[in-house]
């Protein structure tokens, strides 16, 4: 028959489905992984998150305008202590729903949760490897992180200012155990800035007495009360732009030349005080 009958053979039977086809490969069973304790507790308050920015958005638009610029600030500090707090499935559910301020408001009635929500029962389950912290902690550390990165008085005043709204707008709210929860960060924050405030301590006595000695020549060569008290309102509003610890931590050397700059001024002040005052002879 040779190799083309052959072939044609084979052709034949498989047409006649006489040969048997190989079965399908064998495909393994896919086992689910099980979530672990860290991601679950991710999606807990991850689900805290998402229903305390809900709550927290239906209350401020009922409290501000669209255009405030007070209103971003105000979202800010409720998000922070609602997280710090923990927010309850009926109190979410209250406000949401609430057609007016007045409703919202109300739902306050239902119980304010504390450190015993799931986010935080969780939290405090997992390893700290999973990098999970409470949001005062986080604020806290957060603080610290962008002192220690500062490299000047200014930078170093500006989150100055940031930690003091942080303890004024949400610490301050807070029971004694979750404060404590943000002293690490907070002493952490001190040490850096102590260490900023060091390493500038010689430029910021080299600026204080320049520019007091400098008012104090001015008032001096002043003729009258107009050009005195316009130099002492220009010394007052320097003082005010000075960043935030610039004058507590002055060195003592520092704090001498200023108090010699300060009580030239004064001198000079009074003695145009004395020669205006002074009644003219006839």
């Amino acid at each position: 028959m040779g190799w083309v009958g052959a072939f044609a053979a084979l052709g034949i039977l498989a047409c006649s489905g006489a040969s048997t086809t190989a079965p399908p490969p064998h495909k393994p069973t896919r086992v689910e992984a099980k979530p672990s304790a860290c991601e679950l507790c991710k999606k807990t308050c991850g689900h805290q998150r998402t229903m305390c920015e809900q709550a927290v958005n239906k209350l401020v638009d009922y409290e501000y305008n669209p255009g405030d610029k007070a209103k971003a600030e105000a979202r800010r500090g409720a998000l922070g202590l609602c997280l710090g707090e923990g927010i309850t499935n009926k109190v979410h559910a209250c406000i949401t729903a609430g057609k007016d301020r007045d409703a919202a408001w109300k739902c306050q009635h239902l119980g304010k949760p504390t450190m015993a929500t799931a986010c935080d029962r969780c939290r405090s389950a997992v390893e700290p490897s999973c990098g999970l912290q409470h949001p005062i902690a986080a604020s806290a550390a957060r603080l610290a992180k962008a002192m220690c990165a500062c490299d000047g008085a200014k930078c170093a005043s500006g989150v100055d200012k940031q930690r003091r709204d942080f303890i004024k707008e949400q610490l301050s709210y807070f029971d004694a155990r979750t404060r404590a929860l943000a002293t690490p960060g907070l002493d952490q924050f001190k040490a850096c800035q102590k260490r900023l405030y060091a390493k500038y301590s010689a430029e910021a006595d080299q600026l204080i007495a320049r520019e007091s000695f400098d008012f104090a020549k001015q008032m001096c060569a002043c003729k009258n009360l107009v050009c005195a008290k316009s130099v002492r309102d220009a010394a007052k509003a320097w003082i005010g732009t000075l960043p935030v610890g610039t004058l507590s931590n002055l060195s003592r050397r520092g704090y001498k030349q200023m108090s010699m700059a300060g009580r030239k001024l004064q001198r000079c002040f009074r003695r145009l005080q004395q020669k205006q005052n002074k009644p003219r002879t006839p």
